[in-house]
């Protein structure tokens, strides 16, 4: 049986979760500014700051890997150029 403060947290927990999926809604879909999303969902917009530059950071992550996946057809050649072991990366280059 679950006390009466864990149940609290669970429901606190489920609040903050509610909230953090709000801010990124209002984030992604409007033009509203941080402090007007963080009035939205009633949470301090330090709080809503942090959100935020974290779901930057994952979109700024995400359309790195899209921009970043080359097919290696693209960039290899066919002509194969090969060093002895005693030349280093100058040389190659």
């Amino acid at each position: 049986m679950k006390s009466s403060n864990s149940n609290s947290v669970g429901v606190r927990d489920e609040e903050v979760l509610r909230k953090k999926e709000a801010v990124t809604f209002l984030y992604r879909y409007s033009d509203l500014s941080n402090n007007n999303i963080a009035q939205q969902v009633d949470m301090p917009a330090n709080e809503v700051q942090r959100i935020i530059e974290k779901l930057s950071k994952l979109n700024a992550v995400r359309l790195f890997e899209q921009e970043s996946t080359t097919r290696i057809e693209k960039i290899m050649s066919s002509k194969v150029v090969s060093l002895d072991i005693s030349k280093t990366a100058a040389d190659a280059a």
